[in-house]
């Protein structure tokens, strides 16, 4: 049941913001987001990104 609500993803920095805006284009208003390794550098990756997401 936690598979059909929590998805994984490991890619370049612009996979993650395409990937991401899928969920942003289906109506998504916040993505709560896991990372992995290194969560300062994931952190500021994703903070670069958020301008790119869909409004």
């Amino acid at each position: 049941m936690l598979k059909q609500r929590q998805a994984c993803f490991a890619g370049s920095a612009a996979a993650a913001a395409e990937w991401l805006n899928g969920y942003v284009q289906e109506g998504a208003r916040y993505l709560v987001l896991r990372f992995a390794g290194d969560h300062e550098r994931h952190q500021e990756t994703m903070i670069k990104l958020r301008e790119q997401l869909a409004a």
